[in-house]
């Protein structure tokens, strides 16, 4: 199959998923909670670590549990997605995960309206996570501010949705079309709930991304990002992308 056909088929199967989730009363209510609950941050070092602590405490009801020594961090590869949300979804974990990911800073879903292959694209076409960045605080302080500040490569902000669902089953095709009848594709249709801590990649067309510059961008990034995590008490934290693994 050449490219524009893999092409088209990945639009095909992004267009009957979207179709899918728009028909579900409860996916729709999912997208409407992530959405109220997304939070911005500028500088989450700066504006959540002296509270992290004050935070987890009362969500804890006073505990002295502080994070750092019960959070697992797990690495995986993006390319597989069923088997990260496997893991996500382990029967033995009571609380829910957070998936580390680098979403795109200028376009919500990385072109997967166009058909895009890139990682973020490939989770948009299983997961709500499109939907969930549309939401109009996103586009002003995410979206705009990472268009303007994307020569500088000085932003570290990032954005905080609680509570995405992936759309899975254990005979889901990867793609929709291969689907005859939409009663089928309901039937065997499940979903893991996962929060997800973005930033966004910096610009490296001049091909910067193999200097240190870049990697001091990637780990403040990080930082970042695991600051939210322990502001959140969230105890296992998913990384996919090699960028932010490389940086262990």
């Amino acid at each position: 199959m050449g490219y524009e056909q893999d092409k088209e088929r990945r639009i095909e199967e992004f267009t009957q998923f979207w179709d899918y989730c728009e028909s579900n009363p409860e996916i729709v209510r999912s997208v409407y909670d992530t959405r109220e609950g997304s939070v911005i941050y500028n500088d989450p070092v700066t504006q959540l670590k002296s509270s992290a602590i004050k935070h987890k405490e009362s969500n804890n009801g006073g505990g002295d549990n502080t994070g750092g020594d019960n959070t697992r961090i797990i690495f995986c590869d993006e390319d597989n997605l069923d088997n990260v949300m496997r893991i996500v979804g382990g029967s033995n974990m009571a609380e829910r995960a957070a998936l580390l990911y680098v979403i795109s800073g200028t376009s919500p879903g990385d072109g997967v309206i166009r058909g895009s292959t890139t990682g973020e694209a490939r989770l948009c076409r299983r997961s709500t996570l499109y939907f969930c960045l549309q939401d109009k605080k996103l586009q002003k302080d995410f979206y705009e501010r990472n268009r303007m500040d994307r020569a500088s490569r000085a932003g570290d902000i990032c954005v905080y949705l609680p509570g995405v669902q992936y759309i899975s089953g254990d005979k889901l095709c990867d793609t929709y079309s291969q689907r005859k009848q939409e009663d089928e594709v309901r039937e065997d249709m499940s979903t893991i709930m996962f929060d997800v801590i973005g930033t966004a990649m910096p610009d490296v067309s001049d091909g910067s991304e193999n200097t240190e510059e870049f990697d001091d961008i990637m780990r403040r990034k990080l930082k970042a990002m695991l600051t939210i995590a322990e502001y959140y008490d969230l105890k296992t934290i998913v990384i996919l992308n090699q960028f932010l693994i490389s940086l262990f």
